[in-house]
């Protein structure tokens, strides 16, 4: 998308942090209701499933978004990626 300015930022991991990507259609999941999953359930779920595994991780993110759409139909893609920074290595 050539007119979408993005900002730069530079973080630095420690050991042991988990790094989540996701697209909009985790947040922009809805249920019956017309509710959007949100980012505050988004975090809450993430917060719960602290310290897991990736692959686990995830697999009870996309459960709860399901849980959530409870059968309404999904709008958008779910996608999400998980890495966790293991440690440095140097040369």
């Amino acid at each position: 998308m050539e007119d979408i300015a993005y900002a730069e930022k530079t973080v630095q991991l420690i050991p042991g942090t988990t790094l989540v990507r996701y697209t909009d259609g985790i947040t922009e999941a809805f249920n019956p209701s017309d509710e959007a999953f949100g980012e505050d359930r988004l975090a809450a779920q993430l917060t719960r499933s602290a310290g897991q595994e990736t692959e686990p991780l995830l697999a009870e993110l996309v459960a709860a978004v399901q849980r959530f759409a409870d059968g309404a139909p999904q709008s958008d893609d779910i996608t999400c990626l998980a890495m966790r920074y293991v440690r440095a290595h140097t040369i």
